[in-house]
């Protein structure tokens, strides 16, 4: 199995890096703002970006706003002094923003504004055929922002996270309260001292992990882990999230295209990729950066004999250092570059509406 410095490899399969249908903003577990993000993409030369956060979809809107206010300076500054572009590399910034508010985006330097596919990634989980938890993320494209089977899944998804949240905090101030240590009579951890760390993600486990050790309950991130928050530790609850199979039924309600999220080589996926094939999955995510070369192709096999789509992106979270084993991962947006044709045909299928706007 690959990981993140085998990307290099792994984007060698095709010479084109036009798009990214997997990333992640701070609305879930990313670094970046929608905002940061879109500037990346701009950077980078990327086509289309799928802002595909967990269970949300929130960061949408910031992002097509910004992606609407490049497009206006943009505009602008073409409209004011088309003959003023230079197309010298000095002329321009290394900066998307400044790029586009002084006018320096020239056709000649071939920087186009990326396009934006609505997207969410939702977790779930699946029961396999030994009575074993298996986490299984469904990719959805495309879909009615506005649909309420869409809006009902992200809610049960939520209260999920919250419940979740809030009865693992129970465990640990009982915890904290029995082994008298580390928790005075006068202060228990709180939803509110997680969410302080959150902000405008949805909290989850690393939020909460962090939060211990700021209240000084843990010596640092290892340790909050490895008493609290680790699926071995006493206080460990399971998130009792949708199945795989109602995550699909609702983003197909919602209109939406279905992909399964990096597949891997789990045993369990020989039983589950027929079920979902039968109730109506779009494709399967082959080029994603945990699947190496026999991996991917296995997966693009599969999608050709079942008449699946082939998607594929970097799952970029923007540069973040891992806290719990101090690694530093660098952004990862068009590090795995899905061939052109998977592409063309993933947006030939696109929801009526898109198809217009969305081509090569």
């Amino acid at each position: 199995m690959s990981t993140i410095a085998d990307e290099n490899a792994a984007s060698s399969r095709t010479s084109a890096a036009l798009a990214d249908l997997h990333l992640h903003s701070h609305f879930s577990d990313g670094t970046w703002s929608p905002t940061a993000l879109v500037e990346h993409a701009l950077s980078k030369g990327m086509r289309y970006i799928a802002l595909s956060d967990h269970d949300t979809v929130e960061g949408l809107a910031e992002a097509e706003a910004c992606l609407a206010q490049f497009n206006k300076q943009q505009s602008a500054a073409l409209s004011k002094s088309p003959a003023s572009l230079s197309n010298s590399p000095d002329s321009l910034s290394n900066s998307p923003v400044s790029i586009l508010a002084s006018g320096s985006l020239s056709a000649a330097s071939g920087r186009v504004l990326p396009k934006l596919i609505p997207a969410v990634e939702v977790n779930t989980v699946y029961i396999d055929k030994q009575g074993r938890r298996q986490d299984v993320h469904i990719l959805g494209y495309f879909p009615d922002l506005h649909s309420s089977a869409l809006h009902e899944l992200l809610e049960r998804q939520k209260a999920a996270r919250f419940r979740q949240l809030e009865e693992t905090i129970a465990l640990i101030n009982a915890s904290l309260r029995n082994s008298g240590c580390g928790l005075a009579p006068h202060r228990a951890v709180g939803l509110q001292d997680v969410l302080a760390v959150s902000g405008p993600a949805a909290p989850g486990k690393a939020h909460l992990t962090e939060a211990l050790v700021r209240l000084g309950l843990a010596k640092d991130l290892m340790d909050a882990y490895e008493r609290f928050t680790s699926s071995k530790s006493p206080c460990y609850v399971y998130r009792q999230s949708v199945s795989p199979f109602e995550a699909l039924e609702a983003l197909q309600k919602a209109g939406a295209l279905t992909s399964i999220a990096h597949p891997g080589q789990g045993a369990y996926m020989k039983e589950l990729l027929p079920e979902l094939v039968a109730a109506g999955l779009s494709g399967i995510e082959a080029y994603h950066r945990v699947h190496d070369e026999p991996l991917v192709h296995y997966y693009e096999n599969y999608a050709d004999a079942q008449g699946l789509l082939v998607t594929g992106g970097s799952d970029c979270h923007g540069p973040y250092l891992d806290k719990e084993n101090g690694t530093f991962y660098p952004s990862t947006m068009g590090a795995i570059k899905l061939p052109e044709e998977r592409l063309k045909r993933f947006l030939a299928s696109s929801p009526i509406g898109y198809c217009e706007t969305l081509s090569i």
